[in-house]
């Protein structure tokens, strides 16, 4: 609801009423989320092999999904996570000795790094 008031001024400056009226206006509106149908773009992760002990690195390019294809805009259905899971269904949790991170200095890359012991 929105309110205005008004006041009136005789010819010498003095206020002589002051009226009050309501405006209502209704508005409907809908919110959603064009992410809910977002659909992944296959991303090739390389192949990577380390020795125990020993580290290793690969890069692979960010996942990207079709609404920020469509709209150009990368961040528009919020930042993605990584995980590497020892089962398919991550029930068993993340590998603890394979990492991934933003590459550094590289955008839209990600680099995992494998350090077992």
């Amino acid at each position: 609801m929105l309110t205005d008031s008004q006041s009136a001024a005789s010819s010498n400056g003095a206020i002589t009423g002051n009226q009050q009226f309501t405006k209502t206006a209704t508005v409907n509106f809908w919110l959603k989320d064009p992410c809910i149908n977002a659909v992944l773009t296959p991303t090739t992760v390389p192949a990577i092999s380390v020795t125990n002990g020993q580290t290793n690195t690969a890069t692979f390019a960010k996942t990207q999904d079709s609404i920020e294809v469509l709209n150009g805009i990368s961040t528009l259905c919020g930042a993605r996570t990584y995980t590497i899971c020892a089962t398919n269904n991550c029930s068993g949790g993340a590998v603890n000795w394979l990492a991934i991170t933003a590459t550094n200095g590289v955008a839209n890359s990600w680099t995992i790094t494998a350090s077992p012991n």
